[in-house]
């Protein structure tokens, strides 16, 4: 048996990973063929539209319809586990695919391999709407439980993302700061409240426009964050995650890595719902 399909991803080159591991982000344009971002947004567009957008429910525990998983929240609407779960295509072949593995070990710049983490849609909804608003300043990797850094994701854009839509922005290069605590923790709303040097520091990516089939790459501490959607069209994009193979479970609670998946604290994460993508 095979893995899946060729999805058509182009390799990240050496200026790319260089960009990326000084900066802790990277533009990569042209990732994927149009068409394919294309066809995986006609995949999702009426579920993501015609959904409710409920409370959001425990994910230790989510229902298997995917109506019943997309949740409104303040930044965007969600729904997670579109290619893992419900192997939505073609965003599972893409997800799993071996072309996103191995970018993943180029942009991580050692010999590892490489374990799938997650993968949502994070749809930033039109002006008005209670999922349209700002995305905070913060980093992701200080929410999980891993024993070393590598943890980056990919946000793939699946239609024209203009900056007015809320494309991120990142302070580059303040992955190099280490990890700066949970956003919304003390009295600060975010992380850059808490440490406001940080805008001083560090120089403020342009504001991004993307085209289908582009992405950005983040490493899981560079500080980043999202405007507000202020146009009349939704923010599409595919969020997907990565960590190396090597990285130990530390037992922290967290949604995803629950206590009932019998991960053992100090070893390696293995598991089916977290399998290695690469080699």
């Amino acid at each position: 048996m095979g893995g899946p399909p060729d999805v058509g991803m182009r390799a990240v080159t050496d200026e790319e990973s260089t960009f990326f591991r000084q900066n802790g982000w990277v533009k990569l344009e042209g990732l994927l063929p149009a068409t394919v971002a294309g066809e995986m947004l006609a995949a999702v567009k009426d579920t993501m539209l015609g959904a409710e957008g409920g409370p959001l429910a425990s994910l230790v525990d989510l229902p298997e319809d995917p109506d019943e998983r997309i949740f409104d929240f303040d930044q965007w609407r969600d729904w997670h586990f579109p290619a893992r779960d419900h192997r939505v295509e073609p965003l599972h072949s893409v997800v799993f695919s071996q072309q996103i593995g191995y970018n993943t070990r180029r942009l991580l710049g050692r010999e590892v391999g490489v374990n799938y983490h997650a993968d949502l849609l994070a749809v930033k909804m039109p002006e008005g709407h209670e999922a349209s608003g700002e995305t905070t300043w913060h980093q992701d990797w200080i929410n999980f439980l891993f024993d070393r850094v590598g943890f980056l994701t990919f946000w793939i854009a699946l239609d024209d993302v203009t900056p007015e839509q809320g494309s991120m922005r990142f302070l580059s290069g303040s992955h190099h700061d280490g990890p700066l605590g949970r956003r919304n923790f003390g009295d600060a709303p975010h992380v850059v409240a808490y440490y406001p040097d940080l805008l001083d520091r560090y120089e403020l990516s342009p504001p991004l426009h993307l085209a289908p089939g582009d992405a950005t790459v983040h490493t899981g501490l560079v500080v980043h964050s999202a405007p507000p959607n202020t146009t009349d069209r939704p923010r599409w994009a595919l969020v997907t995650s990565y960590h190396p193979a090597d990285t130990c479970y530390t037992g922290a609670p967290h949604h995803i890595f629950h206590e009932s998946l019998g991960l053992e604290v100090g070893q390696p994460i293995r598991h089916p719902l977290f399998p290695t993508i690469y080699p």
